[in-house]
């Protein structure tokens, strides 16, 4: 736990100094000023590695959320980046697993902590901008699992706190200045024991203030 509050934490100077930065370089050429955004996004969560958890859990609900700072545009386009927190939750779907130390599982908790780079291809505003995402951070997965040991069946808690990182494509339509609704899918990918891999699947808005 004390490691996520230091990525958070880092997640956040990241975003001063870069909004800083940007700040002091402005020129009488370019007075244009960043954007700071917030987004909110919900959609399925598709599970894929290892290939027994692919196999025996259900495509999960999942949610998100984030704040972060759109830069200047440039000739050929412009990026954001976001500190994002994305949440999954998955239900066991068989009784019978592939794995057989297991004779049932219960549903799986997965929290993404990522700090992302957006970048669109374009600088002008078009009816629809693709764009990908590019970031690294932090995933906590918990679980509890249903363990035969003895002929007795246990109930054991499990909880992995790792490094994980990110990449995806999205499409964003923007509806005004301000206002833009987008949908992304991605890959996470969580260096846990074993590793967890999951493709989230969003549609979402976004506000530019």
């Amino acid at each position: 736990m004390k490691s996520l509050f230091q990525l958070l934490f880092l997640g956040i100077i990241c975003l001063s100094f870069a909004a800083g930065q940007t700040d002091s370089s402005k020129s009488v050429e370019n007075p244009k000023k960043n954007n700071y955004e917030v987004m909110a996004s919900g959609g399925v969560s598709l599970p894929y590695l290892p290939t027994y958890f692919r196999n025996n859990w259900k495509s999960a609900w999942s949610a998100g959320i984030g704040y972060g700072i759109s830069f200047t545009p440039g000739d050929m386009g412009y990026v954001t980046l976001y500190q994002t927190i994305d949440y999954s939750q998955m239900k066991f779907k068989q009784v019978n697993s592939d794995n057989q130390q297991y004779s049932n599982f219960q549903t799986i908790h997965i929290t993404d902590f990522m700090l992302s780079l957006k970048g669109n291809f374009t600088p002008k505003i078009i009816p629809v901008q693709p764009y990908f995402l590019l970031g690294i951070g932090a995933m906590n997965y918990i679980g509890d699992v249903n363990v035969i040991e003895d002929s007795k069946s246990i109930i054991k808690y499990e909880h992995q706190l790792a490094l994980a990182w990110t990449f995806g494509l999205g499409l964003e339509v923007p509806v005004t200045n301000r206002i833009g609704v987008f949908v992304e899918g991605k890959s996470t990918l969580g260096v846990i024991v074993p590793t967890r891999q999951i493709f989230p699947i969003h549609g979402g808005v976004h506000l530019r203030f």
